[in-house]
């Protein structure tokens, strides 16, 4: 199960949640508005590899390479 950071995009606060896929919705503990992904930091790849033009938001490619 991945460990992803969100972020509530109406009060801004900010929880670390394990979620059983990656698309899972996440509601906040505050004000009940669906969390969105936080992404920081470098993002790297399957194998390890840094990569240059990744975001993080493997549902919108096919994934790193």
């Amino acid at each position: 199960m991945p460990l992803f950071d969100y972020k509530c995009p109406n009060c801004g606060k900010k929880i670390s949640k394990l979620v059983k896929v990656y698309d899972e919705s996440v509601p906040c503990p505050d004000c009940n508005t669906l969390m969105e992904k936080d992404y920081s930091g470098k993002v790297t790849g399957g194998l390890g590899k840094k990569t240059s033009s990744c975001t993080g938001d493997c549902k919108h490619c096919s994934g790193c390479k």
